[in-house]
């Protein structure tokens, strides 16, 4: 049973690693993409020495409110689903994404 295993695990990391060879992901190599990939997957199945505190989503979305775009933006602790910090501008630039960012940092 532990060779299978073994067997579907190193399967599974070579589609993987073909995939973010493809997708170009990581554009900076300083650290092998095997080592990167195997960490990402040990840390999706719980077994990372290394974990992050705290995941975080960040969103943005486009409504209209009273005939004008609104674009709210949206960060949320991915375990909780707790909305950490909310925000709303008539524009979307990255200088509004870096706002909200500073923002929500500081509520952290």
């Amino acid at each position: 049973m532990g060779f299978v295993v073994v067997f579907w695990f190193m399967s599974a990391l070579q589609m993987m690693l073909d995939w973010v060879r493809g997708s170009g992901v990581f554009q900076r190599n300083r650290v092998p993409l095997e080592v990167k990939v195997l960490a990402a997957m040990l840390c999706f199945a719980g077994l990372s020495y290394r974990r992050a505190s705290r995941l975080i989503a960040v969103d943005e979305t486009k409504a209209k409110l009273g005939g004008e775009h609104v674009f709210i933006w949206a960060a949320r602790d991915v375990d909780t689903k707790e909305v950490l910090a909310f925000r709303a501008s008539f524009t979307r630039s990255s200088l509004d994404a870096e706002i909200f960012l500073k923002q929500g940092a500081r509520m952290l």
